[in-house]
């Protein structure tokens, strides 16, 4: 998850600094030695220490698209993007964006009656996933040019999604209590019947990247409960899940089984912090750093996400200036919980095994 950069930032470095003695010495990019140093053996054992220095002091040229948002950087792309609304039955405002067009069409023609397709992120991040690259490697520009009516959607609590017809996201705790269980509730069903609604389409479907999937997955168990769920899902012609998530007993990150073993989300919680990495404050700095020591940034990437050869680091200085896009803390505890449960069970069943064979 591209959202998770910042995040993994924030926390290692924390915990990085905190072990350094006395006035840390800088690189030429005004990273610490030595906490290139840390992450180069205790995050990456398997590359040499000098090999990480040397990529990490590798500059990249900054990139033109840094800070654009969602609205510029597609319309500077030649796609007409359009700005909708939608409330759902709790009252909060979510922003939908929809490209209905292919690329330098006329802005002026009324648009041809295609298939609307909606595009859903991941945790942490926004509907500004899907347009952050170039036209021929984004979905959501692919999927305009090849004659779809796309439409983007953003989860309740992102930078997207702080808005609701009574509370106040900058003051009331209320805003704040959700999780993605909250999401498959009332996120799922607003934007489905929003977009059959506008387009005066019988059926759609739901591409989902991440939470954007365990969301749709848990929307699908709740449909003999809640009729307007069910209402809404029986208007999906389609349910693509990439990097789809239901479980998480496979996750092999440290830094989230970390995370999910610290009380550090309950403490956040308790001293009123309820939203968890805001769109803002670190879109001016990690840009910066990023572009300076692409390597450095890309390191987190790989602990949280695994290995990849597919990323570009040039442009991770463009992904970081505009996610995290946020979400609430208890939806981070939420997830720490699912992953702490099943740390718990199989510590568990380790446990009985060897008390078993101790005694047989």
């Amino acid at each position: 998850m591209v959202g998770f950069i910042c995040c993994v930032i924030v926390l290692a470095s924390v915990g990085a600094v905190k072990g350094l003695q006395g006035t840390p010495s800088m690189d030429d990019a005004g990273i610490p030695e030595e906490l290139l140093d840390y992450f180069s053996h205790k995050l990456l054992p398997h590359d040499s220490h000098e090999a990480f220095l040397l990529e990490s002091s590798r500059a990249v040229a900054p990139d033109a698209d840094v800070g654009k948002d969602m609205v510029t950087i597609a319309t500077e792309r030649g796609y007409g993007i359009d700005t909708h609304f939608v409330t759902t039955k709790d009252g909060y405002i979510l922003t939908m964006f929809n490209i209905a067009r292919p690329r330098f069409s006329d802005p002026l023609a009324t648009p041809r009656n295609t298939y609307p397709v909606i595009l859903q992120h991941g945790l942490l991040d926004s509907s500004y996933t899907w347009v952050a690259n170039y036209e021929k490697q984004s979905l959501g520009y692919l999927l305009a040019d090849a004659g779809f009516d796309v439409w983007f959607g953003n989860n309740r609590g992102n930078r997207y999604g702080r808005n609701h017809t009574t509370l106040n996201p900058d003051g009331d705790e209320a805003f704040w209590s959700f999780t993605y269980d909250e999401m498959a509730l009332y996120d799922v069903p607003a934007m489905i019947d929003y977009v059959t609604e506008f387009t005066s389409s019988k059926s759609t479907s739901w591409v989902g990247h991440s939470e954007g999937t365990i969301q749709m997955f848990a929307a699908g168990t709740i449909t003999e409960q809640f009729d307007h769920v069910k209402s809404a899902l029986s208007k999906l012609d389609l349910f693509v899940a990439l990097a789809p998530v239901a479980y998480v007993k496979n996750l092999e990150s440290k830094d989230l089984q970390f995370l999910a073993r610290t009380n550090i989300l309950d403490r956040m919680y308790k001293r009123g912090i309820y939203e968890f990495l805001a769109y803002g404050p670190l879109s001016e700095v990690a840009p910066r750093i990023c572009q300076r020591t692409p390597e450095f940034c890309h390191v987190f990437l790989r602990t949280i996400c695994g290995p990849t050869k597919n990323l570009n680091d040039s442009r991770i200085q463009v992904y970081v200036s505009e996610t995290p896009a946020g979400t609430s803390t208890m939806n981070m505890y939420h997830w720490m919980q699912v992953m702490l449960t099943l740390l718990l069970e199989v510590s568990f069943v380790f446990i009985f095994v060897v008390v078993f064979l101790r005694e047989y």
